[in-house]
């Protein structure tokens, strides 16, 4: 009877030795995080965090852009991880962590949140968000008066609105629909204009792991490969102690696009290939009318990035210029270095003209661009090198 007594009750000590995911405030988890980028971190970064906190990664089968997209570990980390994985096979515990070269104690921490072990994985269970906020100001604004002609300045009422709805499977898709309208802005159905009742509308559906077919994207969504002088979509590290990840831009490849801001961003369909174990293709397409300055009826001045819509002028500019976009990305890479090409061209369908000042002149003006890019990134030792060239191609030369 006394053996039987500890035959029972090994399983349950064994049970208990496993490290529990700790369970924490999201927002003071995220703050702990980025705590010197409260002010600059995207919609986007903190949606992805919060999720992967509700569905974190089973390290047996998380991918780079996974782990690199916590924001966590540096580059030399994130590859003495993947060695560590090939060379002593699938994690049975937590504690393997502690296993890892350059892995300390505070780096396990902040990642336990978001990380598990399953030897079998898992397909998360599908979880939905929505989120409805209404505000206002006290205090009127001038806008919100009449002119010296009586004549309302802004054309909307003073409530903003905001709904956001997101229904998601970790690692295996995404979908949502996010609207606003901001204080000012006037409901209007206008097709003319891309105006649906609502100000701004946006609509994104994401697939992964399926195969080959690595990521599929359809609606909203944002691009970052290469150090982003071509593709520059997302958010980056830009203050902190660590000099590297200030500077470095992580390849983070498609990305759907859920955040409110009405500017920075792809609409159509991107596709990431696995066409070999070390070699992968991104190939996208975007049809956008997006926000300009009208100088007459075939040219513009600028591009527009506020998104506010209030007055007749703004209104006048909204979704006056129709861009096209496409290309694709083709990188190599294996444990230690990385290759890859860019190539993007842009079309507009009317011919955009900055004004002759000294800091447009070497701005892009006319109706196409046509972007190369060559990026590397290399890791020998504690060196990690890399780097991005880029140039435009002459308009006599567009593909």
């Amino acid at each position: 009877m006394k053996w039987l007594f500890v035959f029972l009750l090994l399983p349950c000590i064994s049970r208990a030795q496993e490290p529990v995911r700790p369970e924490v405030d999201p927002g003071i988890l995220l703050q702990q995080l980025l705590p010197n980028q409260s002010e600059n971190v995207s919609e986007e970064v903190l949606d992805n965090l919060y999720q992967l906190y509700q569905q974190p990664l089973n390290l047996n089968d998380v991918t780079l852009e996974e782990l690199t997209g916590l924001y966590i570990l540096s580059e030399h980390q994130l590859t003495h991880f993947f060695q560590y994985r090939q060379q002593a096979g699938p994690f049975v515990s937590l504690y393997e962590l502690q296993s890892i070269p350059y892995f300390d104690l505070v780096t396990i921490q902040r990642l336990l949140p978001f990380v598990y072990v399953d030897v079998q994985r898992l397909s998360g269970n599908p979880n939905h968000t929505l989120i409805l906020r209404y505000d206002r100001s006290l205090e009127l604004r001038k806008g919100f008066t009449s002119d010296a002609k009586g004549n309302p300045r802004y054309l909307g009422s003073p409530y903003r609105l905001f709904m956001r709805y997101k229904g998601y499977a970790a690692r295996n898709f995404s979908l949502g629909v996010t609207t606003k309208q901001d204080a000012g802005e006037p409901f209007r159905w206008n097709p003319a204009t891309r105006s649906y009742g609502t100000d701004y509308l946006s609509f994104q559906a994401h697939l992964q792991n399926r195969g080959r077919l690595k990521s599929l994207s359809v609606g909203d969504y944002q691009l970052q490969v290469g150090q982003g002088l071509v593709l520059a979509g997302g958010f980056y590290l830009g203050k902190g102690s660590e000099a590297v990840l200030t500077v470095r831009r992580s390849q983070l490849g498609i990305r759907p696009y859920t955040s409110s801001t009405e500017y920075g961003f792809f609409r159509g369909l991107a596709a990431t290939v696995q066409l070999s174990a070390r070699l992968e293709f991104t190939g996208f397409y975007s049809r956008i009318c997006r926000d300009a300055n009208l100088v007459d009826e075939y040219t513009v001045s600028s591009l527009q990035t506020s998104g506010l819509h209030r007055t007749a002028a703004e209104i006048s500019d909204k979704a006056s210029l129709q861009t096209q976009d496409y290309g694709g990305h083709l990188r190599w890479q294996n444990s230690r270095v990385s290759l890859g090409f860019t190539y993007l061209q842009t079309t507009y369908d009317k011919a955009l003209q900055k004004a002759n000042r000294a800091y447009n002149q070497y701005e892009f003006s006319g109706k196409t661009n046509t972007l190369l890019s060559l990026n590397y990134s290399y890791l020998w030792r504690n060196l990690n090198g890399f780097g991005e060239i880029a140039a435009q191609l002459p308009a006599e030369l567009d593909w």
